[in-house]
C-alpha cells in the first residue's frame, strides 16, 4: 500500500513534467497542485497511521517515522529530477515539486513536535 502510494504520486508529478496541466486531461486541476495534494495528504496520514499503531507512542517510534518518511519525500523528489533530465523538462518545473515537498515535511515535522508534547504532557499527568 505504502509503494503503491508513492509510486502514484511520482507517476502524477511525472505526467506533469512536461508541461501539461491536469484540464488537457479532463482533470478538475492542475497536476502539480494534485501532485502537491497527494504528497502532503501521504505524509500526513501516512505518519498519523504509524503513530497511532504504537499506543503510547514513544520519541524512538516518532523520530523513526519522520525519518522513513523524509527518505520516501526525498527519493520522490529524485525520481522526479532524474524523469526531468531523461525529459529534457524545462528547469522550472521541478520549483513547485520542491515546495510542495517542503510544505509536506514542515508539516510532518509539526505533527512530530504535537505528538511529542502530548506524550510529555501524558507522562507528567501520570506522575
Amino acid at each position: 500500500m505504502q509503494w503503491t502510494g508513492l509510486l502514484l504520486i511520482t507517476i502524477v508529478g511525472i505526467t506533469g513534467l512536461d508541461g501539461s496541466s491536469g484540464r488537457s486531461l479532463a482533470l478538475p486541476c492542475d497536476l502539480h497542485e494534485l501532485f502537491g495534494a497527494l504528497l502532503i495528504s501521504f505524509v500526513a496520514l501516512r505518519f498519523h497511521m504509524a503513530v497511532r499503531r504504537e499506543t503510547p507512542p514513544c520519541p524512538a517510534q516518532i523520530s523513526l517515522q519522520t525519518r522513513l518518511l523524509s527518505r520516501q519525500v526525498y527519493l520522490v523528489l529524485a525520481l522526479l529530477a532524474l524523469a526531468q533530465q531523461l525529459k529534457a523538462s524545462p528547469r522550472g518545473e521541478l520549483r513547485d515539486y520542491f515546495v510542495y515537498a517542503l510544505i509536506a515535511l514542515v508539516l510532518m515535522r509539526v505533527q512530530a513536535v504535537l505528538c511529542w508534547e502530548r506524550e510529555r504532557r501524558r507522562s507528567r499527568a501520570m506522575r
